[in-house]
């Protein structure tokens, strides 16, 4: 008999690594700079648009759902960890479905909005995981206190520093390569 449990980690696994493939080839298809976001790579062509917004709504849910039911409980994350994940995929839907825009200055504002939301989320996620998870292995808590340390230095040089702003999209390829290596390291317990 199969437990939930190992479904739901297998479903996080295949989500993360589906979602680094995806963003990579629509990356390499269709370049527009290293100046210009994931989600403007995503959002300046129908197909990739609605892809990733379909990507990002269902598999997110279920990304979402192997948090809350295995990697929570797993690692036993505060309580509080739940209310950001809400706060999280409900701004994760609305960067989804609101394209990023370089011609709509509302879309490109809410969208912004949403998108800053999800990333925030993410570093308090990483947060709570390097001083509040039980039963992290020791590779992987390494991983991710480290990670997470480059990773809001790294914020703080891209905010300060005006030149970085034209590597964009390598910041936040970096960002989101460093979140899934440290979920696929959690799932497979390194």
């Amino acid at each position: 008999m199969v437990e939930w449990a190992e479904v739901i980690r297998v479903i996080g696994a295949v989500i993360l690594i589906a979602l680094l493939v995806m963003s990579g080839f629509i990356i390499a298809k269709r370049p527009i700079g290293k100046n210009a976001s994931l989600s403007l790579h995503f959002g300046t062509h129908r197909d990739t648009y609605f892809l990733m917004a379909l990507f990002l709504t269902f598999g997110g849910a279920l990304f979402y759902s192997f948090i809350w039911f295995w990697l929570i409980p797993t690692y036993n994350l505060p309580a509080v960890t739940y209310l950001l994940l809400i706060i999280s995929y409900g701004a994760q839907l609305i960067m989804s479905w609101v394209p990023a825009s370089a011609t709509n200055s509302r879309f490109q504002a809410i969208h912004q909005l949403a998108a800053t939301i999800v990333g925030i989320s993410m570093i308090i996620f990483l947060i709570l995981l390097s001083f509040y998870a039980s039963n992290l292995p020791d590779i992987s808590a390494l991983f991710i206190q480290i990670g997470t340390a480059l990773t809001i230095i790294s914020l703080v040089l891209y905010a300060l520093i005006k030149k970085l702003h034209n590597y964009l999209l390598i910041f936040e390829s970096l960002f989101i390569a460093f979140f899934c290596v440290a979920m696929l390291l959690l799932v497979v317990k390194i």
